[in-house]
């Protein structure tokens, strides 16, 4: 921080960053995970999923493998009340993975069992840590027509623990490119939530900063902590 006085004005330079954490849960939110891990995003990427081998394969500065008696590390097989009650059985280690944060992302595939069902889980314990906690929810195409209702179960739960959840269709990333493989449109849903999860950190950077400048302003004397953001302002910034 870099205090000088102009006119008599006291004004401040902060250099305060939040620690950032993002967290993917089960298939689709831990392959989106490894795109923003070998980007080298400025955050903290965590990888949760009940599939042994495809965590394996992910690239995340830390890993969560959830119940791997229970499902033998083959996954939750679509049952996401299995989902559910594997991520409450691990809520001391997902705690442990996300202490110390300023904020969560929480990205997960709508539909399926682990990131239908631990999300929601993942969502309330990064509340109850008092986090500035986003979600993105990935629902399925259309034309999987057993998913989408349990999809939409899994959204109405997860905005209940978030309310700040983001919501990305599938079907309107392949109207947006008819003629994309699957891989790529994978890579654009990637780079397009890596870039959302970009500009809600500065937006709520700057007003963390501009909350402190006040409160220095009023103080007389430096203040250079991240407390929890007040949630009237994130409310103005995220309505």
């Amino acid at each position: 921080m870099d205090d000088t006085m102009e006119s008599g004005i006291p004004t401040c330079t902060l250099n305060i960053e939040p620690r950032v954490a993002v967290v993917g849960v089960g298939g689709a939110g831990c392959s989106i995970i490894d795109h923003i891990y070998y980007s080298g995003a400025n955050v903290e990427t965590i990888a949760i999923n009940t599939d042994r081998h495809s965590l394996k394969k992910v690239g995340a500065n830390h890993k969560v493998l959830l119940c791997d008696r229970v499902t033998k590390g083959e996954g939750a097989k679509g049952d996401h009340e299995l989902g559910r009650s594997c991520a409450i059985t691990h809520a001391e280690e997902i705690s442990d993975a996300l202490r110390g944060h300023d904020m969560v992302f929480i990205i997960a595939g709508m539909g399926g069992g682990t990131g239908t069902g631990a999300a929601p889980v993942i969502a309330e314990i990064s509340q109850r840590l008092e986090m500035i906690t986003f979600a993105i929810a990935i629902n399925p195409f259309s034309f999987e027509n057993g998913r989408c209702r349990v999809a939409r179960e899994g959204v109405r739960r997860l905005k209940t623990m978030a309310p700040m959840t983001m919501v990305m269709e599938n079907d309107l990333l392949l109207n947006q490119a008819p003629d994309a493989t699957m891989d790529e449109a994978f890579t654009m849903a990637s780079a397009g939530i890596n870039d959302y999860i970009s500009k809600s950190t500065e937006k709520v950077t700057n007003a963390f900063r501009e909350q402190i400048a006040l409160l220095e302003m009023d103080l007389g004397e430096p203040y250079g902590e991240w407390p929890a953001m007040d949630k009237d302002t994130i409310r103005i910034l995220f309505p």
